[in-house]
């Protein structure tokens, strides 16, 4: 059956009308109650964070950040014997500064001694505060961030919305979509972009709910945790690109649930694989130019889920607070870090992904 020809006004028409649709069946879904749930867990978690007695510690974006225990802490003894340039002995300086005034260490040498108290769950749990405010919320968000919606909530999304499609193309239900004027590669389009716009709706509502739960509590501001909106929901869009070009090939959810979590796992692989590659000497010396030439070029064909979480990392400071897994700084410093070039081609090959499926969409029989 050939598709009557549509003005662009009526071709964007029909794909907003597509998209929320699919939007509707999203909302209709478990999917959007489990997000919601995790969203009103994580925000009400954040609600319940306080922070008492803290002091702000002096910080410098280009220098790390100095600091004292707790003097009232046994380790203080030992970082108060280790200050040198003082007329005084330091074993009088430490007994001085526990027994007398905690403030003696920062007036005389302008680093400011940790105290305070962290509560969680509104007071029902009391840990000792090791940093400042902000660095509990950068921590808080970094958790949330990396773990619960870069990690769990891709794959959360991706695997229930990995039915979305194949429910699409059974016969009954694409017989009369694609009777109707709209090319296939719209139909699809419209699906995709509808999906993602409802992932769009969750990581903004998470990440918004969760940021103002922290700033309200701790009083930090701070608007880098924002820049997670646009990360999550382009991490998600790549990925679930693959899903759809599985949708049109097996129309199986189950193929698309195992083969998109399969394709997740092996470019977070290659792109791992890619960065140990040039920070290891010894691979490079053992290795043949052929196999610098084969990392690269799968590095740069297939997505780069790592370098959008480096990314999400480094905007949140997860060095502060986590070992490095890999060296960014030295990888940047060889030029072999490059983000600005890496999430293009991640759109590229998403690009790619969809043009595929809309091949296939062409090709199959309703």
């Amino acid at each position: 059956m050939t598709a009557r020809k549509l003005d662009l006004p009526g071709f964007l028409y029909a794909l907003i009308w597509l998209m929320r649709d699919t939007i509707r069946q999203a909302m209709a879904s478990g999917l959007f109650l489990v997000m919601m749930f995790i969203t009103l867990l994580a925000t009400l978690f954040c609600f319940g964070l306080g922070v008492q007695g803290d002091v702000p510690l002096k910080r410098n974006s280009n220098l790390p950040t100095y600091f004292l225990p707790d003097p009232t802490k046994q380790q203080f003894v030992q970082a108060a014997t280790m200050v040198a340039l003082d007329p005084l002995p330091a074993a009088a300086v430490a007994v001085y500064a526990v027994k007398n005034d905690p403030d003696f260490i920062a007036n005389r040498y302008d680093v400011e001694t940790v105290r305070g108290k962290v509560t969680l769950a509104f007071g029902a749990l009391v840990i000792p505060l090791t940093r400042d405010r902000s660095s509990i919320a950068e921590y808080v968000q970094l958790l949330l961030a990396g773990w619960v919606a870069d990690t769990a909530g891709i794959l959360l999304a991706l695997v229930w919305t990995a039915g979305f499609l194949p429910t699409f193309l059974e016969p009954s239900a694409a017989s009369v979509l694609m009777a109707k004027p709209l090319p296939r590669w719209g139909l699809l389009l419209g699906k995709y972009l509808g999906v993602v716009c409802f992932v769009l709706f969750q990581a903004t509502l998470f990440v918004s709910l969760t940021w103002l739960a922290i700033a309200i509590k701790l009083g930090v501001w701070d608007l880098r945790y924002l820049l997670c909106i646009p990360l999550l929901v382009l991490h998600f869009a790549i990925f679930f690109s693959f899903s759809v070009l599985l949708a049109v090939t097996t129309r199986s959810t189950v193929a698309c649930v195992i083969g998109s979590i399969a394709f997740w796992l092996l470019c977070w692989a290659m792109n791992f694989g890619r960065h140990a590659f040039w920070l290891t000497p010894e691979l490079q010396q053992g290795g043949s130019g052929m196999l610098a030439f084969l990392v690269e070029a799968g590095y740069w064909i297939v997505p780069k889920p790592a370098d959008l979480g480096l990314v999400l990392f480094d905007a949140l400071k997860a060095e502060d607070y986590f070992g490095r897994v890999l060296d960014v700084k030295k990888l940047d410093e060889m030029g072999r870090f490059q983000p600005e070039l890496s999430i293009p081609a991640s759109l590229l090959a998403t690009a790619g992904l969809l043009v595929l499926a809309s091949i296939q969409l062409e090709d199959n029989d309703y």
